[in-house]
């Protein structure tokens, strides 16, 4: 069985798009209202100045303290938005398991794979495997590749060099291939 990442940064920009909205929303109503309700009272009754001026420093009181909540309210909304891009790059990292069960499963029983690397090529958003291994066989080897170059799963496959070794009782080929990971649709696409 091969995990999927199926985190869609798409959805999540969505959804924390409509949190921000929906916030913002309710704070500007609620100001608007206690604003609104205190200019229809204000003019619906005739009161005393000295009144008007105590509900006036009450209604700036209450716009203040709105006024805090909605700064509250955009510091979360800025640690939502870290998360965001924490989740985005998650998103658009390789499943790595499924990416050594793949390679695991493309060997067969004469070849056995001794070393997997995986980094971040430096200057590029691309993801690096370099795999050391040994074959019975140089066709073995070329079997190996082929059903890499056939998953769609890698832009490119280097030969690093081949040679032969005695093995445990037999002549094989060590082999070292890098591959460089697609990009992250192809990804998805190759480990379905």
């Amino acid at each position: 069985m091969t995990a999927i990442n199926l985190l869609a940064p798409r959805r999540v920009m969505e959804r924390e798009t409509r949190l921000r909205r929906n916030r913002w929303t309710m704070a500007m109503s609620a100001a608007v209202a206690v604003a609104g309700g205190a200019i229809a009272w204000a003019q619906g009754t005739r009161v005393q100045s000295h009144e008007l001026r105590v509900e006036a420093s009450r209604l700036e009181e209450e716009i203040g303290r709105l006024a805090v909540v909605a700064e509250a309210q955009e510091m979360s909304l800025s640690e939502r938005e870290v998360q965001v891009q924490v989740l985005r790059r998650v998103a658009r990292q390789p499943d790595w398991s499924g990416v050594l069960d793949l390679l695991g499963s493309w060997c067969g029983t004469a070849t056995r794979l001794e070393t997997v690397t995986m980094r971040m090529e430096s200057g590029r958003s691309r993801f690096v495997i370099v795999v050391v291994g040994v074959s019975e066989s140089q066709e073995k080897v070329s079997a190996f590749v082929d059903e890499t170059a056939r998953s769609g799963l890698f832009e490119s496959i280097v030969l690093g060099g081949t040679r032969r070794v005695e093995g445990i009782g037999m002549l094989g080929t060590r082999f070292e291939l890098t591959f460089e990971l697609a990009g992250h649709r192809a990804q998805s696409e190759a480990l379905r």
